[in-house]
Formats: structure tokens, sequence, C-alpha cells
């Protein structure tokens, strides 16, 4: 379901059979570094182009040239619109791809093992209008973020003495990693209790529900809507089912590469009609 909707809002519709393969291909379980020094190196060089060639033949170029005959409400419609070459417009494609699927699909996961586990949190999330599930769905975000670790570099000195800290300022131009699931827990931004789901608390100024989970600011996640309304469909469907329990837990991963959980081998069962 994460595919096809990040597709439709992409613009990647006319796609040979096997995108998911393709997808998952690229972006594998484990990262290994390319280079020209070892095997390994070689081997990973070569697996990277081979997956470029791969969604650029079978995903993005048959995108483009049907969006040059015919502009749509997408993604690569607008690239084109911007002057965008193909080069560039694969690059969007992959981000938005990486975003828009692999992080949805993880959340939606994460979301859900959270509801089957907590039944006071998922009679409130059934109860409530579509503002306070999402409010129980950002919180479950902040607690719980599927990107778990984010870089920026630093555009002029940053003092980060205050609040009686010892003083530290780091300068200009300096990258600075952003441990989001220790960031999202700092009681100074987001109260009291931080590893509580609390949907609707009271956020520090400047900041939103989720905490950092979605970024903040000129890199801010620009799919934030869409992935917590399919998410939002997906769950109150699920839930409405007659029956529902988790059989088998998920066993979970972990993505060094982006700081990342990944959940797998969840087993539900639902109640058949007789």
């Amino acid at each position: 379901m994460s595919i096809e909707v990040a597709c439709a809002v992409i613009g990647l519709t006319e796609s040979r059979p096997g995108i998911k393969q393709r997808l998952e291909r690229f972006f594998p379980e484990k990262f290994g570094a390319p280079g020209l020094r070892s095997l390994h190196g070689i081997y990973w060089m070569v697996r990277q182009i081979t997956n470029w060639l791969r969604i650029y033949l079978g995903d993005v170029r048959p995108a483009v040239r049907a969006r040059r005959r015919s502009r749509r409400d997408d993604l690569i419609s607008h690239l084109l619109d911007e002057g965008c070459s193909t080069s560039e417009i694969l690059g969007e494609c992959l981000t938005f791809a990486a975003a828009g699927m692999v992080t949805t699909r993880e959340f939606i996961s994460a979301a859900a093992w959270h509801l089957f586990s907590d039944a006071e949190l998922l009679t409130h999330y059934q109860a409530a209008d579509e503002p306070g599930r999402n409010a129980v769905l950002n919180e479950i975000l902040r607690l719980d973020p599927v990107i778990g670790r984010l870089s920026r570099r630093t555009t002029g000195p940053l003092d980060l003495s205050g609040n009686g800290d010892q003083a530290l300022t780091v300068p200009a131009g300096e990258r600075v990693d952003i441990l989001l699931d220790h960031t999202n827990l700092d009681e100074r931004t987001v109260g009291p209790r931080p590893r509580r789901i609390r949907p609707g608390r009271a956020m520090g100024e400047g900041a939103g529900s989720p905490g950092l989970s979605f970024g903040d600011g000129p890199h801010k996640c620009p799919g934030t809507h869409v992935a917590l309304l399919e998410t939002d469909i997906f769950l109150s469907g699920l839930f409405a089912l007659p029956g529902l329990r988790m059989a088998t837990p998920p066993t979970i991963g972990f993505i060094d590469g982006i700081g990342s959980y990944e959940l797998r081998h969840c087993i539900v069962e639902v109640d058949t009609a007789p």
C-alpha cells in the first residue's frame, strides 16, 4: 500500500512489473561501502550502479516519457515544469521513494504494534475523531521515530550553552548528528514523563507534535500529511475487523545507516464468518 500511494504522488505509474523488488534491492537491510580497493567494494559499487539503472529503466524513464507527452498532478510533472533533467528527476524519485515508501511502511507496523499491545490506547484511538487519531499517531512517532538520526550542517555559529549547561558553541560549517530517539525525550520540550504516550501533550515553543521525527526547517518531510493520512486510513480499517488479534509479535531489526528500526514477521489473525 505504501508503495502504491507514494508512486501515485511521485508519478511512477507506468512502471514495469517488479517495482517492489527493485526498491527492496535498492534499500537493503545492510549497506556496504562501494570502492575500487577490494572485491567487497567493487561488488557494492557494481550493485549500486545496477540498482540505479534498474529503477531508471523500469520506473523513472517510462514515467518521464509519459509526462513529457501529457502532464499530470504529480511530482515528476512538476519537476519537468521546473526544467529538471532526467538524472535530477531520478534522484528526487529515489529520495521520495525512501521517505514515502520504506519509512511509512515501518511506521504503520510500529503504530499497529503499539495499538495491539495497549488496549487503553486502542480504545482511545478508535473513539477519537481524525485530529484525535492523528494525535495518537504523532505521539507514537515521537516515541519511536522511524528515522533515528538526522545530519545537518551549521550555517553559522550555534550556541548550545543555554539552561545552565557548560558553554559550547558549534562553529559554522560543522556537521551535527541529531539522535531523534533522545531528542524527542527532552523534558524541556516535550514535558514530563516523556517516555509515556500522551496524545495531545503540550509541546514547547516551536516544537511539533511528533518532535523532530519529520525533521524541521527547509528539509522537513514534505509527505508528512500523506504519511499520517494513509497510516490512519489503514489502521482504522484494520482494527475494525472482527476478532482481530496479534498472534505473533514482530521481530526488531536495526538499520545503522539511518539509525532506524525495521519490524518483520508480525502475524495477525481475524475471525472468519461461519
